[in-house]
């Protein structure tokens, strides 16, 4: 694997993320870029996000909000 920012090889583990480390960054000797191993898949499902209206006062995510605005 290459940085992808100056194209030098000389990458060291630099950490590892995941409940199982499955995910693995490598920082560059070189530049100090801290370089994703792609290898590894690109699964986003963490990332995923699900945009609620506001208006929908009634919906999980908004439990309390009024409770909140009345204190502040």
């Amino acid at each position: 694997m290459n940085c992808r920012l100056c194209g030098s090889e000389s990458l060291y583990l630099f950490y590892l993320q995941g409940n199982n480390g499955q995910y693995h960054f490598y920082r560059c000797k070189s530049c100090k870029l801290v370089n994703y191993d792609l290898r590894g898949g690109l699964d986003q499902k963490k990332y995923t996000y699900t945009f609620v209206d506001p208006s929908l006062h009634l919906h999980k995510q908004y439990k309390g909000q009024k409770k909140t605005f009345e204190f502040i």
